[in-house]
């Protein structure tokens, strides 16, 4: 996130993954969302937004 008293911050954050057990179903893996960030992102959006 960002840098605090001058010094570069890093988040490492794990998300639950979960497996469906449904044979039909055409995801088997599925992670939670963060609200801080999108999808697949490396950076929260308030410190792309300090980056810009």
């Amino acid at each position: 996130d960002l840098p605090v008293v001058g010094f570069p911050t890093r988040l490492h954050v794990r998300v639950p993954r979960f497996t469906c057990t449904n044979p039909t179903c055409s995801r088997k893996i599925f992670q939670t969302s963060l609200p801080c960030a999108d999808d697949g992102a490396t950076l929260t959006r308030r410190v792309t937004r300090w980056i810009l």
